[in-house]
């Protein structure tokens, strides 16, 4: 069976290491971006399984990143991730839903181990879901 690809998008090269151990320990195949920029190109070239993302990049943030997705018509499940207010995070999962976009969960950081392993595994579950739909 192949693994889930999972791209991290976070400015914070540590942050997204964990994110990626973390996934890498639950089976996933995680790449790490930390930039908009980074995430636009590697999206013109594949479309992951599941998707981490930091709301607030250097270069961009993430309700423009989702636009690129919608744009690319690359619609994994999304967690979306952030240091700032929760309803920051809540109305940037509104912007990505209304996008048509699948928004799983919404973090804050510092993010708990256990809560991002539910989260992974529940976007994971999604995926599969959507794969044996399609079958």
């Amino acid at each position: 069976m192949t693994k889930a690809t999972l791209f991290v998008v976070d400015d914070e090269p540590e942050m997204a290491a964990f994110i990626a151990d973390v996934a890498r320990d639950l089976g996933f195949e995680p790449e790490t971006i930390h930039s908009g920029h980074a995430f636009k190109t590697r999206l013109n070239e594949t479309c992951p399984d599941v998707i981490v993302m930091d709301i607030m990049l250097g270069d961009y943030d993430a309700m423009d990143l989702m636009g690129s997705m919608q744009d690319h018509r690359c619609r994994p499940p999304i967690i979306l991730i952030s240091g700032y207010y929760d309803s920051y995070l809540a109305m940037s999962a509104k912007v990505g839903k209304s996008k048509g976009l699948v928004v799983i969960d919404v973090l804050p950081k510092p993010i708990d181990i256990d809560v991002l392993e539910n989260a992974l595994m529940g976007a994971k579950d999604f995926t599969k879901q959507r794969h044996d739909d399609n079958a």
